[in-house]
């Protein structure tokens, strides 16, 4: 009979608690998450047809904006090609915001 080790639940990373700018990054985050219809396929959760969980550790900044920019660069026929449509200025705060709804995804799905 084999014995199959669980593998360990990821770990909450040990964060000092947002500043207040951190707290206004994210809002906006969020904010532009709603305005682009990120909810619709990645959830309130971020785990949906597309999951964000781990975004945070997986990816850069830099690869995550190019993801969005065109998905089908990295093999995704599904999400929507974003390219222009999203200034540069609101980069910053919605890929500070994916990448933490990714990480409270890993940490609480147990």
């Amino acid at each position: 009979m084999f014995a199959i080790a669980a593998s360990p639940a990821p770990q909450k990373r040990a964060q000092a608690p947002f500043t207040a700018a951190e707290k206004a990054l994210l809002a906006q985050g969020r904010r532009l998450y709603e305005k682009y219809s990120c909810r619709a396929c990645h959830g309130e959760k971020g785990v949906g047809v597309g999951d964000l969980r781990r975004a945070y550790v997986k990816y850069s900044d830099e690869q995550i904006r190019n993801y969005i920019r065109n998905p089908r660069a990295g093999g995704n026929q599904i999400m929507p090609v974003f390219g222009a449509l999203i200034p540069e200025s609101d980069f910053p705060a919605l890929i500070a915001y994916v990448k933490r709804l990714g990480e409270e995804a890993a940490y609480y799905d147990k």
